[in-house]
């Protein structure tokens, strides 16, 4: 789930629905309690739950509020500034807003309380939308909403060129690649048997130029509380590990990051094509292995690289890194099952291992050599195989 909670005081009703308004109307996924607690429900967990799986957090502040000496919103704030301070210091998640009254001065960090956080005035009709402008600016700029935005320009950039310039610079922004929808050559059909087939016909999907990172994974991790790989010291990562990709990851750890990024785990027709283009190539740079292109046991062999270091190990659709070093996650619909398949090799395997066709099942496996990366495309349902 990630979304923008918002904590407020029911006196203020009228205030919050017009930024509920406002909010999704530009596609912000906005968590009121009013409409999201269902009846049965546990409502303080899934207000705990909500704060802590948000990609924002809107305080909104009034004089009713400064007049309260008690109120649950009291009990969300305590929940949210637990959760600012495990975010690092430059980074925006909780927003002040301001219908009339003073933000409190509740201590945050050592030295900085909640009036040192930049609010935004909606005390006056005329201060709306200059308010709701940059309440957006703030969060149309994360990752997560960049995720979603470029979803939507995937699906309209054929018929709307002119939403093409948009569409590179976030793909540029959030480290991807866009691959063009069509069919390919595949190196195996169906059920892993090496040959020269026709792959499935795909939708275009942009996936990440690098396997997710330590660094990429350790945010997850202090944002969510989500468990983290056995290797790290707690939730974090040793700093000269920060650029290697993330490993130790099984399939469902890899889907939550996901989600949480705004997009999902590639499917093996996909993470194929992305890793050799239409052409049929064995590996990403041709057909002949060479092993100064990537980190298998020919090359480096045993332990992992930073990512980005095997410029001429790049694939046609200049994915780095889909040769050795980690294998990666695949989850490919077939009939009303899901299956989890690992592609590319690792830093322990060998040549083999590391062509594009190869993948081998697993579905109740955590390895050290396991990583991902992440895809924004069509559900995976839609995809079809000739």
């Amino acid at each position: 789930m990630s979304h923008v909670f918002v904590s407020y005081l029911h006196e203020n009703d009228k205030e919050i629905q017009m930024l509920y308004t406002r909010l999704t109307s530009y596609g912000v996924e906005v968590w009121l309690d009013r409409y999201e607690i269902k009846p049965g429900t546990d409502w303080r967990l899934a207000i705990l739950e909500a704060i802590q799986e948000g990609n924002f957090f809107i305080a909104c502040f009034s004089k009713e509020y400064n007049d309260r000496n008690t109120t649950f919103m009291n009990e969300e704030l305590a929940l949210a500034i637990e959760q600012l301070r495990r975010r690092p210091i430059d980074q925006v998640w909780f927003i002040p807003v301001l219908f009339s009254g003073k933000v409190p001065n509740w201590p945050i960090r050592p030295g900085q309380t909640l009036r040192d956080l930049e609010w935004v005035e909606l005390d006056k009709e005329e201060k709306w939308e200059n308010g709701i402008q940059k309440i957006l600016k703030v969060i149309l700029r994360s990752s997560f909403y960049k995720a979603k935005r470029l979803a939507k320009l995937l699906t309209s950039i054929k018929d709307n060129p002119s939403c093409r310039n948009e569409f590179d610079r976030i793909l540029e922004e959030l480290n991807m690649v866009y691959v063009e929808a069509g069919t390919f050559t595949s190196g195996s059909d169906r059920y892993g048997e090496p040959g020269k087939f026709e792959g499935p016909n795909l939708g275009a999907f942009c996936i990440d130029k690098y396997p997710v990172t330590n660094w990429n994974y350790m945010q997850f991790v202090k944002v969510t509380e989500h468990s983290a790989p056995d290797h790290w010291c707690g939730a974090n990562c040793p700093d000269n590990l920060l650029k290697h990709p993330v490993k130790d990851i099984h399939y469902t750890d890899a889907q939550k990051f996901a989600q949480w990024a705004g997009k999902r785990l590639p499917t093996q027709w996909e993470w194929e094509k992305a890793a050799r283009g239409t052409d049929g190539r064995e590996f990403p740079w041709g057909d002949e292995f060479e092993s100064q292109r990537c980190n298998t046991r020919e090359s480096v062999g045993k332990h992992t690289n930073c990512i980005g270091k095997y410029s001429g190990g790049v694939s046609p659709y200049r994915c780095w890194d889909m040769a050795g070093n980690v294998w990666e996650w695949t989850l490919t619909p077939e009939g009303q099952n899901i299956i989890p398949l690992l592609h590319g090799g690792s830093c322990m395997y060998y040549q083999y291992q590391a062509r594009c066709s190869y993948r081998i099942q697993r579905e109740r496996i955590r390895d050290e050599n396991i990583g991902f990366r992440c895809v924004i495309g069509p559900d995976t349902q839609n995809i079809e195989e000739n």
